[in-house]
């Protein structure tokens, strides 16, 4: 596994824990930002060990359905994880009113964690 995959999941493990900070504080719109960005690491590691790079949230997203999920490297749910994590968090960052609940913000944050558990399992495997 390369440095740069590391740190990658390093940066996948630390928005959760902000993500979690944030959730202490009642600060939905926030945890579910963190929580995708989180997602959005994890998905750039599993990507890098398989030498894609994409420069956009949306390229990004787009590869890991084409060359991860499709090619069941992983469970294909967490591509619609990823897909709609984007979008709750552009409208959580980007929206004047957000009306984001509790319930939300923790299942956004448990998916982040299953991602990167499964993630962590394939570079594991795959090493």
């Amino acid at each position: 596994m390369t440095n740069e995959i590391k740190q990658h999941l390093e940066r996948s493990e630390h928005f959760i824990k902000v993500a979690q900070d944030l959730a202490k504080l009642n600060y939905w719109e926030d945890v579910i930002s963190r929580s995708y960005f989180s997602m959005f690491h994890s998905a750039t590691a599993i990507l890098l060990d398989i030498n894609i790079q994409r420069s956009s949230h949306h390229a990004l997203i787009s590869a890991f359905g084409e060359y991860v999920a499709k090619k069941d490297l992983i469970d294909r749910k967490f591509h619609r994880y990823l897909l709609d994590a984007f979008s709750a968090r552009n409208e959580s960052d980007y929206l004047p009113i957000i009306d984001s609940t509790e319930e939300e913000a923790f299942s956004m944050i448990n998916k982040a964690k299953e991602l990167l558990k499964a993630v962590n399992e394939y570079l594991e495997k795959n090493e």
